[in-house]
């Protein structure tokens, strides 16, 4: 049966420790690997994708993806299962004849997280690691405060906290570590930028540092106790370079933690963070936008279009009016241009008249013998 002390497939690569990505109900699983392959001193990989591809394919099988990194001088493969990952280790040579090193990779295939533990801080940190490397830890460190010495003024302690950073073997991070019968849950560590003392610049720290010393309070190379006013040299403003409310501390700590949450090297984050708040627009935004020809050729447009509209609103008043117009306002239409008729004066009827019937108008008396009489007379 699998379990972190008896891995599935035998033993593991050098450098690498069991540690399951899936969850337990997901049933067999392969773990996951991720390697890194490395010219050797001298050499430097080949420009052709293609060569790297079929050698890997050649020596080991198919892979889950891979990436490039260091500006294209290394590789980074990840692998699902032990035999795929030992066999690429073998690896020496490519099919071109470039010596290379493939190693697990010295960073991604490590997490960290923080746990908080009120009854692990008298434990030391030795003991705690000795406790916890059955659940695939392999490094624990705690993190301490200073507090002023009530016997000695001026004086600080250190003192524990009930926090630790731990690392585990894997690249996912652990739900919860058990701390004995108690179970801890684990939030993600964020790394705090790394910052030199000596230079004041990002990047490295003062163990590594080549550059000429600084002062903390005014940015500036000098010896002797500082006299000039506050001045920090990445953001130009009057405060030190060590604040933490400076606009490039505050850029360094969204990589660092863009790191964190999408699991790449910090070179990465670095350039992905570059690239999403330079001013470069991407394809989409350059063809979505407008250009300022697309903008004159549409007022252009517009303007010619406006004559039209006026004329085709002014059609009906013309002298052809019955244009696009129904047949009721057209016959109110010409009922308009019609003259109004003069009503005809009624007059009293003689007496000729009086032994005629009244049918109500005199457009519709009928010829009837008086009538008939009348004309005759005439």
């Amino acid at each position: 049966m699998a379990s972190p002390e008896n891995p599935p497939g035998g033993g593991s690569p050098p450098g690498i420790t069991y540690s399951r990505t899936l969850p337990e109900w997901f049933g067999p699983y392969e773990d996951t690997i991720i390697l890194q392959m490395n010219p050797t001193e001298g050499n430097s990989l080949p420009k052709n994708p293609f060569t790297i591809s079929k050698s890997v394919q050649l020596d080991g099988g198919k892979i889950e993806y891979a990436k490039t990194e260091a500006r294209g001088t290394k590789y980074t493969i990840k692998v699902r299962g032990r035999k795929l990952a030992e066999k690429l280790i073998k690896m020496e040579t490519l099919i071109d004849g470039t010596p290379i090193q493939v190693i697990p990779h010295p960073q991604l295939n490590f997490t960290r997280c923080v746990v908080s533990c009120r009854d692990a801080v008298d434990i030391d940190e030795s003991e705690l690691l000795k406790e916890l490397k059955s659940q695939n830890v392999t490094h624990v460190r705690r993190i301490t405060r200073k507090v002023a010495d009530e016997n000695s003024r001026g004086k600080l302690l250190t003192v524990n906290t009930a926090t630790l950073v731990i690392t585990v073997a894997g690249i996912e991070k652990p739900d919860y570590i058990n701390f004995g019968l108690l179970r801890i849950p684990t939030r993600p560590y964020y790394p705090t930028p790394m910052l030199c003392f000596k230079c004041l610049d990002y990047g490295h720290t003062k163990v590594k540092c080549t550059g000429n010393e600084k002062c903390q309070n005014c940015s500036q190379e000098h010896d002797g106790i500082c006299e000039n006013p506050t001045y920090c040299h990445h953001c130009k403003n009057g405060h030190s370079a060590l604040n933490r409310q400076c606009p490039k501390y505050l850029l360094e700590d969204k990589i660092c933690k863009m790191q964190v949450d999408l699991k790449i090297t910090f070179p990465e984050a670095r350039r992905l963070y570059e690239s999403q708040h330079t001013n470069n627009k991407s394809y989409a935004e350059i063809t979505s936008s407008k250009s300022p020809l697309q903008d004159e050729i549409e007022k252009r447009d517009q303007a010619q279009s406006q004559p039209n509209r006026l004329s085709r609103s002014l059609a009906p008043t013309q002298a052809n009016g019955n244009r696009s117009t129904t047949p009721a306002k057209r016959n109110q239409t010409e009922s308009l241009k019609q003259p109004p008729q003069k009503k005809q004066a009624t007059t009293q009827p003689s007496s000729e008249f009086e032994d005629c019937p009244d049918t109500g108008s005199e457009t519709d008396v009928p010829m009837t013998q008086c009538t008939q009489d009348l004309f005759s007379q005439n």
